[in-house]
């Protein structure tokens, strides 16, 4: 993937395409602000990805957390947890999932999320996903 050759909107898409996922998305750092959102997705249902606010839980809170790859392969909310912890997940219908950190000059700007509305383990797709977060951040710093 060469920096030039792609948008961020362009790269999601293409992402979702050779991953077979349902969504991808991007959050991001606002600036002047301490907290992220969901600025770019391919696949999204409605716009209403670009409402969620993080909370510091959750899969999402928990690549800021630990700087690490995170993946859900079945998810299905139970009562008496915090729909906020999954609100993306909620918000796009999705059943699985792989987050990634964005890192920009080696800190975490932004998450990295891309997720199925079945039922899927993400295996051979890690490397593809993985490397478009690298791009992102690279991106991100042009």
């Amino acid at each position: 993937m060469e920096n030039g050759a792609w948008s961020i909107s362009g790269m999601l898409s293409w992402l979702r395409d050779e991953t077979n996922a349902d969504f991808a998305a991007i959050a991001l750092m606002e600036e002047h602000e301490q907290r992220m959102r969901w600025q770019y997705a391919s696949g999204n249902r409605n716009e209403r990805y670009k409402k969620i606010i993080f909370s510091r839980k959750g899969m999402i809170g928990n690549v800021l957390r630990s700087g690490r790859l995170m993946m859900i392969p079945s998810f299905f909310p139970k009562s008496g947890d915090d729909p906020s912890e999954y609100a993306i997940l909620l918000a796009e219908g999705l059943k699985s999932a792989v987050a990634v950190p964005v890192m920009h000059e080696e800190s975490i700007c932004g998450v990295l999320l891309v997720g199925c509305r079945q039922i899927r383990v993400f295996t051979e797709e890690l490397s593809k996903i993985v490397s478009a977060a690298e791009w992102l951040g690279d991106t991100l710093r042009s």
